[in-house]
């Protein structure tokens, strides 16, 4: 899905966060979705639930500001739950920086790891 993300803030950044916070076009699957924030600031431009706050204020977000690096895309592991839960589980993020955004898609370890880690990191679903 990373991916993905990357050829639609390419090509439109505008209709892309817009798909991203709609989850239209296949950028929602299961509990695999789109955060991307201004590389500038840290201000959430897509997210289910947190637009307007600031990555910054999020584990691992500091460190993600710091390392986006266009081009190359990174891994971050951290504790956070999955929506509609408060038990953090072990997620694995994909990111990477887009012009003036840094997005990323993360999944959680468990049962489907191996389809959720291709599904986050690359075209496939």
């Amino acid at each position: 899905m990373l991916d993905r993300v990357v050829t639609a803030l390419k090509d439109d950044k505008r209709k892309a966060l817009q798909d991203f916070n709609d989850g239209n076009s296949g950028f929602k699957d299961r509990d695999l979705y789109v955060l991307c924030a201004n590389a500038s600031d840290g201000t959430i431009t897509a997210s289910p639930s947190s637009n307007g706050m600031n990555l910054n204020d999020f584990p691992p977000g500091k460190n993600v500001m710091k390392t986006a690096t266009e081009g190359e895309v990174r891994e971050t592991t951290y504790w956070w739950p999955r929506p509609g839960s408060i038990k953090p589980l072990k997620k694995h993020t994909f990111y990477t920086k887009v012009g003036d955004q840094i997005c990323g898609v993360g999944y959680w370890e468990g049962s489907a790891t191996t389809n959720l880690q291709q599904a986050a990191k690359g075209n496939s679903r």
